[in-house]
């Protein structure tokens, strides 16, 4: 069963059911909830955590819907994130790197690299999101009440376990957390090119 936060409770800390993970860093700070989202604590720092009160399996996805302020993205949801301090950070996530940009990117104790970049249109409230299965990753973005589109895959083998999560790069708010083990099933057939009909492997959440 997959888990949900809404953020829709009292302004401040997010909770005891996550784990912040750059709150100790000069650069970031701690995930808050401010007008029923998940947002950033302190103006122009990042914010990370990753929902403690569920087991994941290594196959997982995760998603939010993301909104800017003033102009402001880098917000998106994380797979296999793990470690509560910035220099044990480690992650796969998939944001909103600007208006005209999606990135699949990953953190491995503290460090950052970008995976890849995929052009798109993103506006206010759209859902991003991202699986792994292996060392796969994808990525599905939707605007409104409209369909899931698919935005791409990247192949990376450095991360295996963790949890899912958010990430806000001193952006906007996130809010609509879901998050569940195994594969969502609006990506079964964009894996089948890497798995063929390995159901054992493709199993639904």
């Amino acid at each position: 069963m997959s888990v949900l936060d809404d953020f829709n409770r009292a302004d401040g800390p997010v909770g005891s059911n996550w784990t912040d993970q750059l709150a100790d860093a000069g650069t970031g700070c701690p995930l808050n909830v401010l007008s029923n989202q998940a947002a950033i604590s302190v103006a122009g720092k990042a914010a990370a955590a990753f929902y403690n009160a569920a087991v994941f399996a290594n196959d997982q996805w995760a998603q939010c819907r993301v909104f800017n302020s003033a102009g402001a993205w880098g917000q998106g949801p994380m797979v296999r994130s793990s470690g509560s301090l910035s220099t044990t950070f480690t992650n796969y996530e998939a944001f909103a790197q600007s208006a005209t940009n999606l990135r699949f990117a990953r953190h491995i104790n503290g460090t950052p690299l970008t995976l890849k970049n995929i052009p798109a249109t993103i506006v206010d409230g759209d859902l991003i999101l991202v699986q792994v299965v292996g060392t796969v990753l994808l990525m599905a973005q939707k605007t409104g009440v409209g369909d899931l589109t698919y935005r791409g895959s990247v192949i990376d083998t450095t991360v295996t376990v963790g949890s899912g999560g958010v990430i806000l790069h001193a952006g906007g708010p996130v809010d609509d957390f879901e998050a569940d083990s195994g594969v969502h099933p609006f990506f079964v057939r964009y894996l089948q090119p890497f798995f063929g009909r390995m159901t054992s492997r493709l199993r639904l959440a």
